[in-house]
């Protein structure tokens, strides 16, 4: 019998939480942050990744820092909702850490190791 919806986003973010696979970014992270929205979603909103004063800090996607609350503000004027209608995620669902010097790691730009899970985010909505 396949999953809901709202049951691949669970299993989805219970991946994301628990992700190892770009070992180096496993090391240098604070903490992953999940999408979070409508599982029925007919709008996507993907960023970068989650900024460290806001969404890494606090674990809630699109939140605690200007282009959060920016993007949150244009959601609410538009009339949409994370509840009804639309999901907000990242390309990179924890913040690249610094490596031995201070520079951002760059490694996280590669396209094999960007996508699994925001392809798989996708393809939920896509088959609702």
């Amino acid at each position: 019998m396949p999953i809901n919806a709202k049951e691949s986003i669970e299993k989805l973010n219970s991946n994301i939480l628990s992700c190892q696979k770009c070992r180096i970014l496993a090391e240098l992270r604070r903490s992953p942050v999940p999408g979070a929205g409508a599982p029925k979603a007919n709008i996507m909103i993907i960023s970068d990744f989650p900024h460290r004063d806001g969404a890494e800090k606090n674990g809630i996607p699109f939140s605690g820092d200007e282009s959060g609350q920016f993007i949150r503000e244009i959601l609410d004027e538009v009339k949409l909702s994370l509840k009804k209608d639309t999901y907000i995620t990242y390309l990179v669902n924890a913040l690249p850490g610094k490596e031995k010097g201070g520079r951002r790691a760059k490694w996280w730009r590669r396209k094999d190791r960007q996508h699994p899970l925001l392809k798989t985010a996708c393809l939920i909505w896509y088959r609702k």
